[in-house]
């Protein structure tokens, strides 16, 4: 019984969230930019960008509910 339970499994929890670290254009308009003003920087295309940008590839799962909410947020 214990087999056939572990095949129907279809997703498992993330233990932490993985993900990598971006560079995006400066937007004077945005609040989050604005606040970090001061770290932007002209790269080489000649674009202001400013780094230290977080974009989640695994988020950690908490809770069943979380679960359902970040399956509604991207299926």
């Amino acid at each position: 019984m214990i087999w056939y339970t572990k095949q129907l499994v279809r997703a498992r929890a993330a233990r932490a969230t993985f993900g990598i670290e971006l560079t995006r254009p400066f937007e004077a308009s945005t609040p989050s930019h604005q606040v970090r003003q001061s770290l932007k920087y002209v790269d080489l295309r000649g674009e202001v960008c400013l780094n230290g940008f977080f974009d989640p590839l695994v988020l950690q799962v908490r809770s069943l509910m979380t679960l359902v909410y970040v399956l509604e947020l991207f299926w």
